[in-house]
């Protein structure tokens, strides 16, 4: 019974997405990406000023690029780089990143 209900869920959420995705204007936002050999990125995130390390990593499915966050837990900087084995670009940074997820590590 309760996997039925979840199944159920399920098709209703996905029905209220699809019913709202036509209804949202997209907008693309202009963006400035800094890109370089990905050593030299990395040693300056990692080594340099900011002394950030690796939080997250994720793999894209369609550009075979890879994604890491870095964080200072201290200074609460952060900086999102897409990277592959040559070149890595900054998509973004920032100041105060707060951590979400409490549970335990997988």
């Amino acid at each position: 019974m309760k996997r039925i209900s979840m199944i159920v869920l399920m098709v209703l959420c996905l029905g209220a997405l699809a019913q709202s995705s036509e209804e949202i204007e997209v907008t693309p936002q202009p963006r400035t990406v800094q890109c370089a050999p990905a050593a030299a990125v990395f040693a300056y995130l990692v080594k340099g000023e900011y002394k950030e390390v690796p939080f997250w990593m994720a793999d894209d499915a369609f550009t075979k690029s890879k994604y890491v966050l870095l964080v200072n837990a201290k200074t609460k900087t952060w900086t999102l780089v897409q990277y592959d084995e040559k070149n890595a670009c900054v998509i973004g940074t920032g100041e105060n990143h707060t951590p979400i997820y409490n549970g335990p590590k997988v």
